[in-house]
């Protein structure tokens, strides 16, 4: 082999050897993506269950909210109804007499 043969095959190795650095590098980084990939899947999922948590905590709310509403249309119907009662018994009574 002449000399330059020889350092042909030299830098040809030194190559080799870099793009296996360049390549082991990247695997790593691969393999990091794969990780944070994971971990996005996670949190998405347990955004989804937040979000499914927040509206049935939001409806809960609603309902809560609604119940004295629905006490106090209630109590004024009760109050027209007397009233009412009273007036059409006063009508009878005078009626009646």
């Amino acid at each position: 082999m002449t000399t330059e043969e020889i350092k042909r095959l030299e830098n040809a190795i030194q190559s080799a050897k870099s793009a296996h650095h360049r390549i082991d590098r990247l695997n790593e980084e691969v393999s990091d993506l794969h990780k944070l990939t994971e971990a996005m899947a996670v949190t998405a999922n347990n955004v989804e269950r937040l979000q499914n948590d927040v509206t049935e905590i939001k409806d809960d709310i609603k309902a809560l909210s609604a119940v004295p509403a629905n006490r106090w249309n209630a109590a004024v119907g009760y109050v027209l109804a007397a009233l009412a009662s009273g007036v059409v018994g006063a009508l009878l009574g005078g009626i009646l007499r």
